[in-house]
């Protein structure tokens, strides 16, 4: 059986931040794509469907 990459968005206005996650989450199981602000990631919401969304309080 083969297992399929889940889609993960990140989003955070500090880009070490981003890079961080990005770095510690990537283990093959997800596809992850980053937003630095809000409205980016409602842009990429439109075009992808995203089990996951972490973002910044």
């Amino acid at each position: 059986m083969l297992s399929q990459s889940k889609n993960l968005l990140i989003v955070d206005d500090e880009k070490n931040v981003l890079n961080s996650l990005k770095r510690v989450l990537k283990d093959g199981s997800w596809n992850i794509a980053t937003a630095s602000n809000g409205l980016e990631a409602l842009e990429k919401m439109k075009k992808s469907r995203y089990e996951v969304v972490i973002s910044d309080q």
